[in-house]
């Protein structure tokens, strides 16, 4: 009888931190100079898959894994969002955030909240523009997307171990 190979492999703590750091700045990246969304939308869900997966091969315990997977995705943001701004606003506009400091970049996202619209041609030419609530509503769910997989994934890892234990008797 062959022996199964687990699901998902054990992970290196470091290992799924780089994952989800380097593919917060690719979502990041991909967002602020490719405008297709297709495109946009397959590299999130990777993202997301990937940020699960790494976190739930961790082979640690339950809190050590959240801490991980918390450190995570506050990277994992945190690039997503700065690869973002640094490829979308001038680096004038940038630097004098970082003389201004947390409220500057406060008044920068509010602003951005506020005021940002988003137009859409579709495939049959026809154009659709969003305002400032739509595009609200599509930053938090990809915010939350990146930022919620590593936890489900930290969440799920005890689950995965009893079941490699389980096969491994």
């Amino acid at each position: 009888m062959a022996t199964r190979r687990p699901a998902i492999r054990p992970t290196a703590a470091f290992i799924a931190l780089l994952t989800v750091l380097g593919l917060g700045a690719l979502y990041g990246a991909t967002s602020a100079l490719v405008p297709l969304i297709k495109l946009n939308a397959i590299i999130l869900t990777l993202a997301a898959m990937a940020g699960f997966l790494t976190h739930a091969g961790l082979q640690r315990g339950l809190f050590t894994n959240l801490g991980v997977a918390l450190v995570s995705a506050a990277l994992g943001v945190a690039a997503m969002w700065g690869v973002w701004l640094g490829l979308e606003y001038p680096a004038e506009l940038l630097s004098g955030l970082e003389k201004q400091g947390a409220q500057g970049v406060v008044e920068l996202v509010t602003g951005l909240a506020r005021t940002t619209t988003i137009s859409l041609r579709g495939a049959s030419g026809s154009v659709s523009t969003h305002g400032p609530d739509t595009v609200r509503m599509v930053w938090m769910a990809e915010t939350a997307v990146m930022a919620l997989s590593p936890v489900l994934g930290a969440l799920w890892s005890p689950v995965e171990r009893r079941r490699m234990a389980a096969r491994a008797v």
